[in-house]
C-alpha cells in the first residue's frame, strides 16, 4: 500500500475562538500558508506574550510540518494548558501524538475536537485513521463515511476507506473506492498505486501495469511505483523489465530495500541464485527485515556449494536478530487433564490453498482420528481459492489469521489452548515464525513447507525420517530435536484431475525425452552439465523443461546460454512456461519417458507427480534434507533402484532406463498403483503415525513437567526421535 503523507494544517476560517476578528495575526498567515511570515510574526507575539496560546499552537503546527514531532507535540500541549477549548489545538496534538505512533491519545483528542463542536472531514478523516491505525477497521470506516457525508468529494475519506477495505481482504470494495478517488482527483497518483497493487493481488496484471504507468506520468520520483510495476511485471512473467523498474527505483532512493529485495526474488526466479543471494544481502544491509532474511535463508538452499553447518549458522542469525527480545516461556504452561486426552493440535500455514504443501497436509487432515486429536488449522492465506474453501469444509476449527499481527496470534492460540503447534512454512515466503518465537503452544514443531532448520530456540521439533535426515550427521546442524516418522514425513494426495498414464512416448517417436518439471533455480550449472552429459550419449534423445519462469523469453534465453556452456545441445531441449489448466500441466507428463530429479535441491511435488503419471524418476542423494527427499519418496515405493550415490551412478541409471523400453513400459502401467499401496498414499495409516509421534513428545513434555515442575529443560537439545516404533 502506498504510505501517508505528513499532513500540513488545514485553513478554517474560523475556530475555536470565534470570528475572524479574535484570531491572531499569526493565525491568519499559517491559514493563509504563508508559512515563513507566520514564523516570525509568532515568535514576536510569544516574546511580547510568553503565554500566548495562539502563537504556541502556530509555532507547533509548524513544527509539526516541518517533522519536528516531538517538539510539535510539547508546544501544542503548551497551547492547550493555556486554552483547554482550543479545537485546533487538539486537532494537530491528536495528528501529532497518530504519527508518533500513540493512536489511543490521538482518538480521544480528536474526539474532544468533535465535542469542541469542530466537525469538518479533514478530523473525521483522521480519527478514522487512528482507529484504523489500531485495527479498529469497522469503527473507522464509520468515521470516513462521516466525512464523506460533510463533502462527498473528499476523496481522501474514499482513498482511506479503500485501504480499510482492504485491510479487511475486501479487494473488490477496496478497487471500486480507489477508483472513486480518481474520478474525483485523477491525478492522485497514491490511489493509482493502491489500485495497481489491487489489480496485481487480483491477478490483472495488465492494469496493474497500466495503473502504474499512469502514476509515473504524475510523479516520477516515487520510487515506490517504480517497484510496485516490479512486481506486476514479475507475476506477469517479464523478468527483464521487471529488473529494470527495480533499478529505476534505486535510481530515485539508493537505499531503498524493497527493491534490492525485488531483485532477489526475481534472480531466483531466472535461476541466477548467486545474483539473489547478492541482493537480499543488500536489502537487509539497508534494512533489516526479517522475511527477506528468510527469503536469503530459503535461497541457500538451492546453493551447491554451502554446507548445512554455514546454512545452520545463516539460521541462528535470523534468530538472534529478530527473536532475542522474545524470551522463550516453555515453563508457563501447566499439566492439564490426562495421558490419554485428545491433543489439541494446531497447524499454521500460508498455504492452505492451491500450492503444493496442499497436496500433503490435506490427507493429513482429513486422516486425522477425531478421537485422539481436535484440529486447530490457523491460516496465513492472503488470496483464499477453491483449495482454502475445500479445507474449510472439513470439521475442522478454522482460524484466519492473514490480518492479525504476530501477538494477536499468539494471544489467539494460547486462548485456544493448543497442546502442540505446527509450522509448516519454515523460512517460506509469509511464514509466521514470530509467532513461534513468542512460544504460544507449550510444544512448538516445523514439518513440510521448508527443507531444513528454522533456527528459532522455541521450535522444538522439526519432523522427518531416517531418510531424509540420517540419525547422527543430521542432528548436529539443527536447532531442533529432529522426530523421524518410520513410514516418511510425506504423505501424498494426487490432483484428481489427473489423466491415466499413457504409454512410454518413446514407443510412438522412436526417442528417449527426458523431462523435469520443477523450479528453475534448482537447476544449476552441475545439474546442467550432468544432463548435457545424458544428452551427448544418447544422440536421439531429447530434454523436455517447464517451469512458470520459462513464460519470459529473457529467461528462456538466458537457460539456453548456460545450458550451451556446460555443453549440451539446446536444440534438443524444448521449454514450456506456466500452463493455463492443471489438467494440462499433468498431460505434459505424456510427453516424457524419465524424470530426471535436481540436486542439490530435489522436487518433492514434482516427484510424486511424475510418478503418478507413470514417469520413473532418477534421483541422487546429497548430504542435507533438501537432497534426500528423492530417496525419501522412491524408498518409500520401494524404488531404491533409481536412487544413485553418485553423479556417475545417476547417469548410469538414466541411461540404463532409456535403453530399456520394456522396463519402462512396466514402470508407466505399474508405478500408480505401486504408489495407492505403499506409506506415500497411505493417509489412514500416515496419520496415525504422526499422532502417535505427537503423542509421545507430548507425554514426555508431560512428563518432565510432572517430574520437575515448570520453568526446567522440556526437551534433550539435538537428540533424534523415532516415533511410532
Amino acid at each position: 500500500m502506498a504510505g501517508k503523507k505528513r499532513s500540513a494544517c488545514w485553513r478554517n476560517k474560523t475556530g475555536a475562538h470565534g470570528s475572524n476578528s479574535e484570531v491572531s495575526r499569526s493565525m491568519r498567515l499559517l491559514q493563509a500558508g504563508r508559512l515563513g511570515e507566520a514564523e516570525r510574526v509568532s515568535a514576536e507575539e510569544l516574546r511580547v506574550q510568553p503565554q500566548n496560546a495562539m502563537a504556541l499552537y502556530v509555532q507547533g503546527v509548524l513544527s509539526y510540518t516541518s517533522g519536528n514531532l516531538s517538539q510539535a507535540g510539547v508546544l501544542l500541549d503548551s497551547a492547550l494548558q493555556l486554552s483547554p477549548q482550543f479545537a485546533e489545538a487538539h486537532f494537530h496534538s491528536g495528528l501529532t501524538k497518530l504519527d508518533q505512533g500513540n493512536g489511543k491519545d490521538a482518538v480521544g483528542l480528536l474526539q474532544q475536537v468533535l465535542n469542541l463542536g469542530l466537525r469538518q472531514p479533514v478530523v473525521y478523516n483522521v480519527l478514522g485513521n487512528a482507529l484504523k491505525d489500531q485495527g479498529k477497521l469497522d469503527q473507522a470506516i464509520i468515521h470516513y463515511q462521516d466525512a464523506i457525508r460533510l463533502d462527498g468529494r473528499y476523496y481522501f475519506a474514499w482513498y482511506n476507506i479503500g485501504i480499510a477495505r482492504w485491510l479487511q481482504g475486501d479487494l473488490h470494495s477496496a478497487r471500486e473506492c480507489f477508483q472513486k478517488t480518481l474520478t474525483i482527483n485523477p491525478e492522485y497518483y497514491m490511489a493509482l498505486d493502491n489500485l495497481g497493487a489491487i489489480h496485481d493481488d487480483l491477478g490483472l496484471f495488465d492494469e496493474a501495469i497500466a495503473c502504474y504507468h499512469r502514476s509515473i506520468k504524475i510523479n516520477d520520483r516515487n520510487h515506490i511505483v517504480y517497484n510496485n510495476l516490479a512486481n506486476a511485471l514479475r507475476n506477469k512473467g517479464c523478468y527483464g523489465e521487471a529488473e529494470r523498474q527495480c533499478q529505476k527505483a534505486l535510481t530515485v532512493v539508493s537505499n531503498f530495500s524493497p527493491a534490492y529485495k525485488n531483485l532477489g526474488v526475481i534472480a531466483l526466479d531466472r535461476a541466477d541464485v548467486t545474483s539473489a543471494v547478492k541482493h537480499y544481502r543488500k536489502a537487509l544491509a539497508c534494512f533489516s527485515d526479517p522475511q527477506v532474511h528468510s527469503n536469503l535463508l530459503m535461497t541457500l538452499q538451492y546453493q551447491a556449494t554451502i554446507s548445512q553447518e554455514d546454512i545452520y549458522s545463516e539460521s541462528l542469525n535470523w534468530a538472534n536478530q529478530f527473536t532475542t527480545n522474545m524470551a522463550d516461556q516453555k515453563g508457563k504452561f501447566r499439566v492439564e487433564g490426562t495421558p490419554k486426552q485428545c491433543l489439541r493440535i494446531g497447524y499454521v500455514s500460508a498455504d492452505f490453498k492451491d500450492h503444493s504443501v496442499a497436496y500433503f497436509i490435506e490427507p493429513v487432515l482429513r486422516g486425522h482420528d477425531p478421537d485422539s486429536v481436535e484440529i486447530f488449522c490457523y491460516s496465513n492465506v492472503q488470496k483464499e481459492d477453491s483449495v482454502t474453501e475445500r479445507l474449510k469444509r472439513e470439521n475442522l476449527n478454522w482460524r484466519d489469521i492473514a490480518r492479525m499481527n504476530d501477538q494477536d496470534v499468539a494471544d489467539l492460540i494460547m486462548r485456544d489452548r493448543i497442546d502442540i503447534l505446527v509450522d509448516l512454512s519454515g523460512h517460506t515466503n509469509a511464514n509466521r515464525l514470530l509467532v513461534f518465537a513468542r512460544r504460544p503452544a507449550p510444544i512448538q514443531v516445523t514439518w513440510l513447507g521448508y527443507p531444513n532448520t528454522t533456527g528459532l530456540s522455541a521450535m522444538d521439533y522439526r519432523i522427518t525420517d531416517e531418510v531424509a535426515d540420517p540419525v547422527g550427521p543430521a542432528d548436529l546442524f539443527n536447532s531442533e530435536t529432529l522426530l523421524r516418522l518410520p513410514l516418511g514425513f510425506l504423505c501424498y494426495l494426487p490432483e484428481s484431475s489427473a489423466p491415466a498414464p499413457t504409454e512410454p512416448p518413446c514407443l510412438a517417436n522412436g526417442l528417449i525425452t527426458f523431462g523435469s518439471f520443477n523450479n528453475l533455480s534448482k537447476i544449476n550449472r552441475q545439474v546442467m552439465r550432468l544432463w548435457a552429459e545424458i544428452l551427448s550419449e544418447m544422440p536421439e534423445s531429447r530434454l523436455i523443461l517447464k517451469n512458470k519462469s520459462l513464460v519470459d523469453a529473457s529467461t528462456r534465453a538466458r537457460f539456453r546460454q548456460c545450458f550451451a556452456e556446460e555443453g549440451g545441445d539446446v536444440d534438443r531441449v524444448e521449454l514450456f512456461g506456466m500452463l493455463a489448466r492443471k489438467e494440462d500441466h499433468l498431460s505434459l507428463y505424456q510427453r516424457i519417458d524419465i524424470g530426471l530429479d535436481p540436486f542439490p535441491y530435489n522436487g518433492t511435488t514434482t516427484t510424486c507427480e511424475a510418478l503418478w503419471m507413470g514417469v520413473p524418476v532418477v534421483t541422487m542423494i546429497g548430504e542435507r534434507h533438501s537432497g534426500r527427499v528423492g530417496a525419501s519418496i522412491l524408498h518409500r515405493i520401494g524404488m531404491d533402484q533409481l536412487v544413485s550415490q553418485s553423479e556417475e551412478g545417476y547417469k548410469k541409471r538414466a541411461l540404463s532406463l532409456a535403453g530399456d523400453p520394456e522396463r519402462l513400459c512396466d514402470l508407466r502401467s505399474s508405478l500408480r498403483q505401486r504408489m495407492e499401496v505403499s506409506p506415500l498414499m497411505d493417509a489412514q495409516r500416515f496419520s496415525q503415525e504422526i499422532e502417535k509421534g505427537y503423542r509421545k513428545i507430548w507425554l514426555k513434555w508431560r512428563n518432565n513437567q510432572l517430574s520437575t515442575g515448570p520453568g526446567k529443560s522440556d526437551f534433550e537439545e539435538n537428540s533424534s526421535i523415532h516415533a511410532g516404533m
